[in-house]
């Protein structure tokens, strides 16, 4: 998708897999509690700040995250589905990037 951002990723590709995965599921636990996620997304978006990640690259995270979100749900992804999973990485990047939203769900 964005061949110029190949380099932003050093080591193994499967490690960083695992580890968007476990961010995410601490993202989900953390919506109940805005300010734990707040602040893990601020920590977040500056350690990858010191690896090179720029505002310009959140865009192509959302198009990233989005279509692989419904390329795994498939018949299951609705519109309804799409805008929540839409709201959820908006909230993500907002937040790493250190600006606030509120949660998109309560």
């Amino acid at each position: 998708m964005a061949p110029a951002t190949r380099a932003l990723f050093r080591g193994d590709l499967r490690a960083d897999g695992r580890m968007l995965a476990h961010m995410l599921q601490f993202l989900v636990y953390a919506l109940a509690r805005p300010e734990s996620m707040a602040l893990g997304l601020r920590e977040l978006g500056e350690r990858h700040a010191k690896f090179g990640v720029v505002a310009a690259h959140y865009p192509i995270l959302r198009t990233a995250l989005l279509e692989t979100a419904e390329d795994i749900l498939g018949e299951r992804h609705t519109p309804e589905v799409g805008s929540a999973w839409a709201a959820t990485v908006d909230t993500i990047i907002d937040g790493m990037l250190g600006r606030t939203r509120p949660a998109p769900c309560s």
